[in-house]
């Protein structure tokens, strides 16, 4: 029986390590290509926990939560991320990204972030949506060099969280949003 579980990423099981590696390494080779392609990508300093489903060591669908603190609008915010959504081709339509998703987003909903945002596919607003994630249409995302950054050109969608984070949603969706030099 599959068994949803969520990891640091200093205990994920190798057999789950590796198979986690191997997905990101397909599904996101653009982030993964040059000297980039050997790392060891649950070693990233943001990356929080990895939400997994598995049985008998075969990895079925993972995600992972990150966090970080941003400065907007003359304030610190903690900013967790879900990114890296994957279930794998051969069970799909059985439920597993909705079981991963949720569980990611109930951590995020209990955890001491004030904001959380997720980068996304247009064709996945409603899927998210069912899980509690807004879409924010208007929001401006800036990565890259703090001088000359560049705007994400994904849609987002974002969980205002803490009190603090609530009270300045307007802000997250109407003021330029700076994540730093990478997203995730």
């Amino acid at each position: 029986m599959p068994t949803l579980t969520h990891y640091a990423p200093t205990e994920i099981p190798l057999a789950i390590k590796y198979q986690l590696l191997s997905a990101v390494r397909i599904e996101w080779l653009w982030n993964l290509k040059g000297d980039l392609r050997f790392r060891d990508y649950t070693t990233k300093k943001t990356a929080l926990r990895f939400f997994v489903i598995s049985e008998k060591d075969v990895l079925i669908s993972f995600a992972e939560v990150n966090q970080r603190v941003l400065s907007h609008v003359d304030r610190e915010f903690k900013v967790y991320g879900l990114t890296s959504v994957f279930t794998y081709p051969g069970f799909r339509q059985e439920g597993y990204g909705h079981q991963i998703v949720q569980a990611a987003s109930d951590f995020i909903q209990s955890s001491e972030a004030d904001v959380a945002i997720l980068f996304r596919v247009p064709e996945l607003k409603h899927f998210y949506q069912a899980h509690g994630w807004l879409s924010m249409d208007t929001a401006t995302i800036l990565y890259g060099a703090p001088e000359n950054p560049e705007i994400k050109k994904k849609p987002v969608s974002m969980m205002f969280v803490s009190d603090k984070g609530k009270q300045h949603q307007s802000d997250f969706a109407d003021l330029p949003v700076y994540v730093g030099q990478h997203t995730w």
